[in-house]
């Protein structure tokens, strides 16, 4: 069958048997790569909104963590820290 091919299109029999070995060497990437790439494209979005959804947490904890701060001042004093600190013993 390859030699039928190789008269047909004009191509050295030789030169067709490395083509096929070659393509099937390498068969399966070219029908699980998309699949793969997209895979990782979805799973890189993913942490990306993962990561800013941590950020923006974390910011609203910082505000809410300095307001905390200001509020302690103002209700129990500049020294409101060593009042309610845990105290080794």
């Amino acid at each position: 069958m390859l030699n039928e091919i190789s008269n047909r299109e004009n191509i050295n029999p030789n030169q067709l048997r490395a083509w096929r070995k070659e393509f099937l060497d390498n068969a399966s990437r070219a029908f699980t790569g998309n699949k793969e790439e997209r895979e990782q494209k979805q799973m890189a979005q993913e942490l990306q909104e993962e990561r800013q959804e941590l950020m923006a947490k974390v910011g609203q904890l910082t505000i809410e963590v300095d307001w905390l701060k200001k509020k302690s001042v103002e209700v129990f004093g500049s020294e409101y820290e060593k009042k309610f600190s845990k105290r080794p013993f």
